[in-house]
């Protein structure tokens, strides 16, 4: 009867990858998956940024508390990062 040892052995292995090797929308699923969004370059951003988000509070002023203005308003506070 033959008798078997087990080793266990620990080794780090480096491993080069070129991304061009990944077709784009194996990435863009990957990412995606992780909770982002993948836009073309092309498409417009249609985010605000603070300085709009200011211009747009100007421009609405000062509203009576509950109206969907002031709501608007007041979502765009929040949005401001």
């Amino acid at each position: 009867m033959a008798k078997y040892r087990t080793i266990t052995v620990d080794t780090t292995v480096d491993v080069d990858v070129d991304l061009d090797d990944f077709d784009d929308d194996d990435l863009i699923e990957e990412i995606e998956s992780r909770g982002y969004t993948v836009k073309d370059e092309d498409e417009d951003d249609l985010r605000l940024d603070n300085y709009q988000i200011d211009i747009l509070i100007k421009y609405i002023g000062d509203q009576k508390i509950g109206s969907d203005l002031w709501k608007i308003s007041e979502k765009l506070y929040e949005n401001r990062g």
